[in-house]
């Protein structure tokens, strides 16, 4: 290794050696392909590849695999590459897959960004949602402003709220495919969140046309549980 032109490291003793090229090799590089003309193409296979691994950490942390803490490690350890990932996403989003891109990696860095600076997260959350449009799926898009809104409920629960509900009624019947079923009923339980949290805030709260008030067919808790939840969680 002294001599290699990669460096390597096991952050916490235990995990896999990560590789990182050294950073004369790595500019070397970039300026080869940029001479090739092939720096826009590699950077997009980059952003494509990392969008991947982070929609498969999403539906990880959420399939009882894995812990919550074993989870947050083993993302932390690729951070950087999705923080970079999002930014070549946010700048080549030219088309439908750069778009769906930005919030597939945006939405599981917010999912880790416990330990971010509260100022910070807004900013975050603006990225995820700014280029987001009809050609990302309902899914997805329900996915992100789900996120956004269980990050800002403590910070700006007017915006939570509003998340909250666009979330909602992105998927009001409760139709959300495969892994993101539970999406709808983190809808409803956001919605309470974010009305509990504003102050003053006056609850009009949403009904599926199969169940009314009774309760989420999809939801383990009924929505008077929820909302008795959010306004009592300190």
């Amino acid at each position: 290794m002294d001599r290699s032109l990669v460096t390597a490291s096991v952050p916490d003793g235990t995990a896999e050696p990560r590789y990182r090229l050294l950073d004369s090799p790595r500019a070397y590089a970039l300026e080869r392909l940029k001479e090739a003309g092939e720096e826009k193409a590699v950077r997009r296979r980059h952003t494509q590849a990392v969008a991947a691994f982070c929609d498969a950490a999403w539906h990880q942390v959420f399939s009882g695999e894995v812990g919550w803490q074993d989870w947050l490690l083993a993302f932390q350890l690729d951070g950087d590459d999705a923080r970079e990932a999002m930014s070549q996403a946010r700048s080549m989003a030219t088309t439908s897959r750069d778009r769906v891109a930005t919030p597939q990696i945006g939405t599981t860095r917010l999912h880790a960004s416990c330990d971010m600076p509260a100022a910070r997260q807004p900013n975050l959350a603006e990225q995820c949602t700014a280029q987001v449009d009809d050609s990302v799926p309902p899914s997805l898009r329900m996915r992100i402003r789900l996120r956004v809104a269980l990050t800002l409920v403590g910070i700006q629960p007017g915006l939570a709220l509003e998340a909250a509900r666009t979330a909602w009624n992105l998927d009001p019947h409760g139709a959300a495919p495969g892994n993101d079923g539970f999406l709808p009923s983190l809808a409803a339980f956001s919605v309470a969140m974010a009305v509990g949290r504003r102050s003053g805030g006056v609850l009009v709260h949403p009904q599926r046309p199969d169940r009314g008030r009774a309760g989420c067919a999809r939801c383990p808790h009924s929505h008077a549980e929820a909302i008795a939840f959010a306004l009592t969680d300190p």
